[in-house]
């Protein structure tokens, strides 16, 4: 079990970035510790508190990282590309999340003002 910065595996996946154990192998592969999100939202696979403070040290400065890129390219989008950036977030919810927000909740609202009440929404899904 995590001895030493070899054993732990950190990958960058299409929609997160993955943390696992070298040392232990489950249904043929790394055993899974915890996920960040583009959004710097970290998911745990295991109990934290049964993972080293030096692992949890490396998935807390990741998520911090994460979360300040995420919030730059959020910045960006929505004050270049609002539109685009709308559409991609209604692209990523739920049918059922969807259809609550624009049927009852964008009334009004300009495509900025959607995007920023939107964001919250849409950060838990990408």
């Amino acid at each position: 079990m995590l001895r030493n910065r070899e054993d732990l595996f950190i990958g960058q996946f299409p929609g997160c970035l993955v943390f696992a154990d070298k040392t232990v192998h489950e249904n043929g592969d790394y055993k899974d510790l915890a996920r960040v999100s583009h959004a710097g939202n970290k998911t745990y696979s295991v109990n934290p508190d049964s993972l080293p403070d030096w692992v949890k040290k490396i998935i807390d400065d990741q998520a911090e990282q994460k979360k300040m890129e995420w919030q730059g390219y959020v910045q960006r989008e929505i004050g270049g590309r609002p539109g685009y950036f709308y559409e991609k977030m209604l692209d990523a919810l739920p049918l059922t999340v969807f259809t609550d927000w624009v049927t009852t909740k964008r009334k009004g609202m300009t495509i900025e003002e959607c995007c920023k009440e939107l964001l919250p929404i849409y950060e838990k899904y990408c």
